[in-house]
């Protein structure tokens, strides 16, 4: 099967994962008592986070590498499928054990701050909850998510080759559903990381659709060829970054308490308002890739191959985010927490790079899609021409 990857997801794949790192940390570090003033990402600013894109664009990758060339649903979507699963839990089972041995300098506050309390007081009960998916310490369990997600991928990509409007029937209505419901049907992470699967599904498998469709090619030129749809996303992030300004930061103006209350944007069940947010972001953020052609400069570069490892690098950011937590909880300097914040992105740089130089090399080649010279990108509307054509049954 032939799997070629597109760079400029690639490279938005990558800032997502270092806006993620940066903002775990804060989190974390929040949630051990820190209150001064945090790293500036885009979560901060606009009702959505970064984390929703990345859910978004793996599920398409998936979608794009696994299922856009098959003719119908076979046995190697299901083996592609639960072999990343198990990759995702492998990396997952020794991201925890390296934690777990540098928490040996952590106080009792960082312990419980980040959930690795269970598996502190009880060994045996905590480690069966994380192998069997059902808790885990904070960084952990996103990757518990994105394994539900490809456990089930081979099923619902059956669905999808039978039946495509079922599919996207299907996750409406529970998206649809989820607004009315809200947490009332669950698993623990509904509540642990603010993710409810039911509705977060929408976003992979979502993904999945549009990636089998090779529906990036089409939107990315819609983008490009129409300056309207780019004003009026542009619009939308500036009304919405106000909006957030007002509701968290109104003590900045002067005020005692938030000025507004954004409707529907609540996180673990992607509210309309939510979505409409990382839509926007995510429109821009194509643009502006193409736009200023990022992929051939030096920083694109790096967001890229942040992007292309992903998995490697999501695991480097949850180690890092720990040593973060473990410098400040030393000194509660805001000083040392912006410098642990740096090291983080400077660690998983590194890792990356370290990875990508040892990674088996075959199979790379089909793994890029093949570069353009600028003229012929600008000629084309300023983007990067990609194969369009569609084995995946029209909807």
């Amino acid at each position: 099967m032939e799997r070629q990857r597109i760079t400029e997801l690639d490279l938005i794949r990558g800032f997502m994962l270092a806006s993620m790192a940066l903002d775990h940390g804060t989190s974390l570090t929040r949630l051990m008592g820190r209150a001064s003033p945090s790293v500036v990402t885009l979560s901060q600013f606009l009702p959505s986070s970064t984390a929703e894109l990345f859910f978004l664009l793996s599920g398409y990758l998936f979608g794009h590498a696994r299922l856009a060339q098959a003719e119908a649903f076979n046995r190697q979507i299901v083996r592609d499928s639960w072999y990343r699963a198990w990759q995702l839990y492998a990396y997952n089972a020794v991201t925890l054990v390296v934690i777990a041995a540098a928490l040996h300098w952590a106080q009792p506050v960082l312990i419980e701050a980040s959930r690795f309390g269970r598996i502190a007081t009880d060994p045996f009960g905590g480690l069966l909850d994380f192998m069997l998916l059902q808790t885990a310490p904070f960084g952990l369990d996103v990757l518990q998510v994105y394994i539900v997600f490809l456990m089930l991928a081979p099923a619902f990509a059956a669905v999808m080759f039978w039946r495509p409007p079922l599919a996207v029937g299907w996750l409406a209505a529970t998206w649809l559903g989820m607004q009315v419901l809200e947490h009332t049907i669950g698993f623990a992470h509904d509540e642990t990381i603010a993710i409810n699967l039911w509705s977060w599904q929408s976003l992979f498998f979502g993904g999945m659709i549009l990636g089998a469709g090779r529906a990036y090619g089409p939107i990315a030129g819609t983008i490009l060829r129409r300056p309207a749809v780019v004003w009026a996303a542009g619009l939308v992030v500036a009304v919405l970054m106000v909006l957030t300004i007002g509701q968290r930061y109104a003590h900045w103006l002067g005020f005692p308490g938030p000025l507004w209350t954004i409707p529907s944007a609540d996180r673990a069940t992607l509210g309309p308002v939510r979505v409409l947010s990382f839509l926007s972001l995510l429109v821009l953020m194509i643009w502006v890739s193409r736009r200023f052609e990022l992929v051939d400069t030096r920083i694109g570069r790096l967001f890229t191959l942040l992007g292309r490892h992903s998995l490697a690098a999501f695991c480097a950011s949850n180690v890092g985010l720990y040593g973060v937590a473990l410098a400040w909880q030393q000194t509660g300097l805001v000083a040392v927490y912006v410098a642990a914040e740096a090291l983080l992105l400077g660690f998983m740089f590194a890792w990356v790079a370290f990875t990508d130089a040892f990674a088996p090399r075959r199979g790379r080649a089909a793994d890029r899609v093949p570069s353009e010279a600028p003229q012929a990108r600008r000629d084309a509307g300023g983007g990067r021409p990609l194969p369009l054509q569609r084995t995946f049954p029209a909807m």
